[in-house]
């Protein structure tokens, strides 16, 4: 059979040595050497490697067909690894692969495990004498070498064995017995046992509980950084188109048509926003502190509060104004408004009261922005950022 371009053929030549009267079993292989690649398998392979059942072996050896062999030895170190190995994921492994292969224990003939590839027991163990090899029977290793010498005398063929224990095929060369090295990508995945998963939850929760930090962010009322400011003027002039007139005299009224001008003057200029400070971090914020600054010029910052208490004769009203001046309690000046909330807890969020700016002339109407710090305990350097106000047409 041809070689295939880019791949190693593996070749197996005739031995000079026939065995002598054999069992029915042997009989079929030896029909089977010139032809066959003939591999023992080492327990490596079956503790990290995918199943020798659902592997093309014909076409990774370039050979007509191949024939698996199982040793006494890989048996009791299937064992050993069932009940001593430390990692819950191998032992889980020596015992599926005992499993799979405990139902052919029985068998002897040939199993056929898939086309072009049969599997064989060895049910006994060597019996050559392992000093004349160089070789211990206390040693796993050496045991399964000499199962491969053995079985080259009988059979009158080479034989492999099939593993990726560099501790194994460094013995190999000196006993003139080829090592195949399955390929990578036979390899069974690294899938975590529940302890190893359990651990690298601990971990993550380790970790999660060292790293809590508040995360703070400031927008706007409606989660953004961009507002486009409401016009007023409409309503106010429909609300309050002049002043009211059942007062007729009196400096009562001339002070109240005084006060009414220039209050109206103020709130046809005036807009309201609010500002939403979340914590979307993962521990509690303290002590936070909110400045918003770097109001233009043309700007006036102030808050509405309760209106104040005018006169009231022979049971009328006057209208009162929607905002008083701009010295509430959290405004430093014109320029600046800041806030204090004592804690802000994770996943929660502070909303403010309306506040209002103030375009101090008609002709400096224009978008602008302002800046924004956040401080809090926990936190070495405040978040900042910028908020963004908008005039639409509606303010022409």
């Amino acid at each position: 059979m041809g070689k295939r371009a880019g791949r190693r053929a593996f070749s197996f030549r005739s031995h000079p040595q026939a065995g002598r009267d054999r069992f029915e079993i042997q009989k079929k292989l030896d029909r089977m050497t010139n032809e066959t690649a003939h591999l023992i398998i080492d327990a490596n392979y079956l503790m990290h490697f995918k199943r020798p059942d659902q592997v093309d072996w014909p076409d990774i050896l370039k050979s007509k067909s191949v024939a698996l062999l199982i040793t006494p030895v890989l048996l009791r170190e299937l064992e050993e690894q069932k009940v001593k190995n430390p990692s819950r994921k191998l032992r889980e492994r020596a015992k599926q692969a005992i499993s799979w292969l405990a139902p052919m224990f029985d068998s002897l003939k040939l199993e056929e495990i898939r086309p072009g590839v049969v599997m064989a027991f060895i049910r006994h163990s060597p019996l050559i004498k392992f000093a004349d090899h160089r070789l211990s029977r206390e040693i796993n290793d050496d045991e399964l070498i000499a199962a491969a010498i053995e079985y080259r005398l009988e059979h009158g063929c080479n034989v492999a064995l099939l593993t990726a224990d560099a501790g194994l095929r460094i013995k190999l060369p000196a006993h003139d017995i080829p090592a195949i090295v399955p390929p990578d990508e036979l390899l069974l995945p690294e899938e975590p046992d529940e302890v190893e998963r359990e651990n690298a939850r601990l971990r993550a929760a380790a970790a999660r509980f060292a790293n809590r930090q508040p995360d703070l962010r400031l927008t706007f009322f409606d989660g953004n950084a961009t507002l486009e400011l409401l016009c007023l003027k409409k309503q106010i002039e429909q609300e309050f188109p002049y002043a009211s007139d059942f007062m007729t005299a009196g400096f009562l009224y001339n002070d109240y048509i005084d006060n009414f001008e220039k209050w109206k003057e103020k709130a046809l200029l005036a807009t309201p926003f609010a500002i939403r400070l979340e914590n979307v971090g993962t521990a509690i914020a303290k002590n936070v502190q909110i400045e918003l600054t770097g109001f233009p010029d043309f700007i006036e910052v102030f808050e509405r509060g309760d209106p104040p208490e005018y006169p009231r004769l022979g049971g009328g009203t006057f209208p009162r104004p929607l905002f008083h001046g701009s010295d509430g309690p959290h405004y430093e000046d014109s320029n600046v408004v800041s806030f204090q909330v004592p804690d802000l807890v994770h996943r929660r969020r502070f909303e403010s009261e309306m506040m209002w700016v103030r375009f101090l002339d008609a002709t400096a109407i224009k978008n602008f922005s302002c800046t924004y710090f956040v401080t809090c305990v926990e936190n070495i350097e405040p978040v900042s950022g910028k908020l963004h106000f908008l005039v639409g047409q509606h303010w022409g």
